[in-house]
Order: structure tokens, then sequence, then C-alpha cells
């Protein structure tokens, strides 16, 4: 079954159930705001828990997206396995980003700034972290997202980078606003993933070209 480009099933299916997705399995990073970072061991410790927790997250939000693509499109063979990835790495690539360009700034000041024990705490900005990442995953979904038009050119995919990283951040600093008044991981990750999701697929929808071509019908010579 495939459905008109104008109709907003496919992308009520991809939103709700990527925000569901996230919402069982909860973004570990609104926890990690405040790294305290002692050795070269920490951040290797939280890039790790980072990857596996944007394994969990990549493998369902891949599988229900692809399941939304194929509804609206049919030939979005390549998402899943590209997004899974992508989410493996982006995710901990935005905290590792962010916490390289901290230790920066604060050598620039002169020296790090240092709590008992020589522990180093960063906080990290969410929402810039999720802009990094979001960077990095809509590049390689991109290269699935051509298959639906071999027509799409540079500027389109440079409008969906664009608008995917301001959803990451964008959708992000909603959620780290949540968290800081008290609601639960799972209540916040379902907003987080629910906010990435409506504002990925609608850009999506836009920069995608034209309605699935259907396949030319097979002539039968009649002898």
């Amino acid at each position: 079954m495939y459905i008109e480009r104008r109709s907003p099933i496919a992308w009520i299916l991809w939103t709700v159930l990527t925000a569901v997705w996230w919402g069982a399995n909860p973004y570990i990073g609104f926890g990690l705001r405040s790294a305290h970072i002692d050795s070269l061991g920490s951040v290797v410790e939280i890039t790790w828990q980072l990857c596996v927790n944007g394994i969990g997250l990549g493998l369902g939000s891949g599988l229900v997206q692809w399941l939304a693509l194929h509804v609206w499109r049919g030939n979005s063979k390549r998402w899943f396995w590209l997004t899974l990835p992508a989410y493996a790495i982006g995710l901990p690539l935005g905290f590792i980003v962010v916490t390289l360009a901290a230790i920066v700034s604060l050598k620039l000041q002169g020296g790090l700034l240092q709590g008992e024990g020589g522990t180093l705490i960063i906080s990290m900005p969410l929402a810039l972290a999720m802009l990094v990442s979001g960077v990095f995953i809509a590049c390689l979904q991109w290269a699935a997202a051509r298959e639906f038009n071999a027509d799409l050119r540079k500027s389109h995919g440079l409008l969906w980078v664009a608008a995917s990283a301001l959803a990451w951040g964008g959708g992000f600093w909603a959620a780290a606003y949540m968290w800081t008044t008290g609601w639960g991981p799972r209540v916040v990750s379902l907003a987080a993933g629910a906010l990435v999701a409506s504002l990925t697929g609608a850009a999506l929808w836009l920069v995608s070209g034209q309605p699935r071509l259907q396949a030319p019908k097979k002539k039968i010579a009649v002898i």
C-alpha cells in the first residue's frame, strides 16, 4: 500500500512511532548534562554509553521510519541501514565535540577549571551537542533519501541537513527545559523524539520531490 504525498498519514506514523520508541528507550544524555571528567577513561566511558544508547535508539527509529517511508514511497531500502550507524556515531559525536570545545575554551582562559580531586566538570549545552549530532545523522540519512527521487540536487540536501540540525537542536532545547522542570526521563525523551521526528519528517516531506513514480506496465506481446 502506498499513499499520496499530500496525505499526512505517513508523517503521523513517522512521528508517533518514533516518539513511542524514544519514550520506551530514553535518551541518557539528559542525565549527562553535567559531565564529571577526571581522566580520558571518563570520556571513553561516557562516549561508549552514548554509543550503546544510540544503537538502541537508532535500531527502533530506523525501523519505524523505514516503515513510514515504505508506506509513503515504497523505495526506502537503505534508510534503516544508514540510520542505525548514524545514531550510534552521531549521538556520542555531539558530546565529544562539545567536550573538546569546552576543554579548549578553558585552556584559552588560562587553565582547566577543576573541582576537588582534579575533576573537570563540564556543563554540556545539550541543544548544541544535538545540533552537531543532527548534522551527522542527516548527512547519512540523505544518502538514503536520494532513493526517493534521482533528480534531487545538492541544494535539497543542504536544506535537509540544515532543517534536520535545527530540528535536533531545537527539539532538545525544549526537552532539556522540561528536564529542568522535573519531568521524568521517559516523558522528556518521548517529547524529544516527538519534536525531532515531527520536524525532520516535515522537512523530508518538503524536500524529497514528487510522489513515487509507478513502475511502467509490462507490455504483453500477442502473437
